[in-house]
C-alpha cells in the first residue's frame, strides 16, 4: 500500500470514529427522559462486525504521467469487547479483539482495472482478470509481504468510563503492517458519547473536537484534525426485542492546519440504536462524503469520495464463542449452566430475588456476558428472555429457591 493510500485510510479512520469522542452538552425537556449510561461489567461481551464501502475518484498531478483513478473499496472487520475489571474510579477496563477481516479493492485508470482481494486465507491480485499474484499467507508466492493476519493476534486494552467515552488505550504497538504510524487510539471507540443528562426523543447535544494525531504522510509529524457533531433523539422504540432510543447523527470533520499541507472535509449523517437499560450501541449505519487535496512525495492530488459505514451488533459471549472456535454447548437448550446456577430466594408480589438483587418484570439481569430479561414469574416458575438471540427460557423454582430444570420455550419475535 503507497503512502498516499495510507494517508487518505488514515483521515477516513480519523474522521469516523472522531464521533465518539468529547463531551456531550445536552438540551432538554422533562418528558421520559433517558440517562444513557454504558454499563459494562466484568464478563460482560459485546460482539459487532463493521462494514464500509467507499467509492473513490482521485487525480494526481504528475509531470510526467498525471493519473485519474476510480477506486472501489470494501472492508470487513468483526470484533469484540469484552470487560474485564471495574477501576476503583468507576471506569471499567476492556479487552478488544479482531476475529477476522475481509479487504477488496478496484482501482479503475483508462483500460485498465486492478482489481485486490484480502482476507484471513491470503489475497489476490488481478489485472484486467489476470492473475498478479495469489497465495496463501506464509506462502513463498507472497515473498515478503506483510501477513496481515497479525492483525487478529492484536490484544488491545481500553478504558471507558460510564458515558462510553474512551478514555486511555493501549496495546497499539502491536499493530503491524500498514497501521504502523497511524494514531487508533481515537479510532476504536463507540459511536456516540453520552450527555451529562436526560435525553427523550427531540433533544440534541453536542460536542466540538480538536486533536493531534500523527500524520501518515509525514513521519514524525503531527496535525491537527477538528471536527464537531450534533445529535439528536428520533425516537424511543423496540429494536431488536429491546428498548432503545434511536439517536440521528450529523458530523463534520476538516484539518484547519495548514502545515500539513493538505485539505480535507468530511462530512457523515446516519443513526446509532442504543440499548436504554445496557446503554449498549446496537446498530449503526453512517453516509460520508469527503474531499481531500494536497500533495505527498512531491505530487500534487485531489480526492473526493462517498461511501456508507456499517456497525452491526452480532451478540454476546455466544457469538464470541462461535468466531473464536470455543467449545460451545450444544444441546437443545443451548449453554444454559449459569441459569442452572442461579438462586432465587424469594417471589412475592411484583418482585422476585435473584443472586440477591430484586428485579421486577422487565428488568434486565446480566450473567456471564448475556443479558436477560425478566417476562414473567410466580412461587414456581421464572421466566426469562435471553437478548442476543431472543431464546426465551422457563425456570423451575424449588421451595429452597434452587433452579430445578431449564426449559427452552422458543424464540420472541
Amino acid at each position: 500500500m503507497n503512502r498516499t493510500l495510507a494517508f487518505l485510510l488514515a483521515l477516513l479512520i480519523i474522521g469516523l470514529t472522531s464521533l465518539a469522542l468529547g463531551d456531550g452538552n445536552a438540551v432538554t425537556g422533562d418528558r421520559d427522559a433517558v440517562l444513557l449510561r454504558y454499563r459494562l461489567e466484568p464478563g460482560d461481551v459485546q460482539v459487532y462486525q463493521a462494514d464500509i464501502k467507499l467509492n473513490m475518484k482521485i487525480n494526481t498531478d504528475q509531470p510526467d504521467a498525471p493519473q485519474n483513478l476510480a477506486v472501489g473499496m470494501t472492508i470487513r472487520l468483526p470484533f469484540s469487547i469484552s470487560g474485564t475489571e471495574r477501576c476503583e474510579d468507576g471506569t471499567m477496563l476492556a479487552d478488544l479483539r479482531f476475529h477476522g477481516f475481509g479487504l477488496g479493492m478496484e482501482t479503475k485508470q483508462g483500460a485498465d482495472t486492478i482489481t485486490f482481494r484480502a482476507d484471513e486465507q491470503g489475497i489476490e491480485t488481478r489485472r484486467n482478470g489476470q492473475t498478479l499474484l495469489s497465495g496463501q499467507w506464509g506462502s513463498t508466492e507472497l515473498g515478503n509481504m506483510p501477513d496481515l493476519r497479525e492483525l487478529l493476534d492484536v490484544a488491545l486494552r481500553a478504558r471507558f468510563n460510564d458515558r462510553a467515552e474512551l478514555l486511555e488505550m493501549t496495546g497499539l504497538e502491536g499493530l503491524a503492517g500498514g497501521f504502523q504510524g497511524m494514531d487508533l487510539s481515537q479510532g476504536l471507540n463507540n459511536q456516540v458519547v453520552y450527555p451529562e443528562h436526560p435525553v427523550a426523543p427531540g433533544d440534541t447535544w453536542e460536542h466540538d473536537l480538536t486533536q493531534q494525531v500523527n500524520n501518515p504522510a509525514l513521519p514524525g509529524a503531527t496535525m491537527t484534525v477538528a471536527g464537531k457533531a450534533t445529535y439528536t433523539v428520533l425516537d424511543r422504540l423496540t429494536h431488536r426485542n429491546r428498548p432503545c432510543l434511536k439517536l440521528g447523527v450529523d458530523a463534520a470533520f476538516e484539518i484547519p492546519d495548514p502545515s500539513t499541507k493538505a485539505s480535507f472535509e468530511q462530512d457523515l449523517s446516519g443513526t446509532v440504536f442504543v440499548d436504554i437499560a445496557t446503554g449498549v450501541p446496537l446498530d449503526c449505519r453512517l453516509e460520508l462524503t469527503q474531499r481531500l487535496g494536497g500533495s505527498t512525495q512531491g505530487v500534487e492530488f485531489a480526492l473526493n469520495g462517498t461511501g456508507t459505514i456499517t456497525i452491526s451488533y452480532l451478540g454476546g459471549k455466544r457469538k464470541l464463542d462461535e468466531l473464536t472456535g470455543a467449545a460451545v454447548d450444544e444441546s437443545a437448550d443451548g449453554p444454559t449452566d449459569a441459569l442452572k446456577r442461579l438462586e432465587v430466594p424469594m417471589i412475592a408480589g411484583q418482585k422476585i430475588r435473584i443472586n440477591n438483587s430484586d428485579y421486577a418484570r422487565g428488568d434486565v439481569l446480566t450473567l456471564e456476558g448475556e443479558h436477560y430479561a425478566v417476562v414473567a414469574f410466580k412461587p414456581t416458575a421464572l421466566k426469562l428472555h435471553r437478548k442476543s438471540d431472543s431464546a426465551v427460557f422457563q425456570l423451575g423454582v424449588s421451595s429452597q429457591g434452587r433452579i430445578t430444570y431449564v426449559k427452552l420455550l422458543g424464540y420472541a419475535k
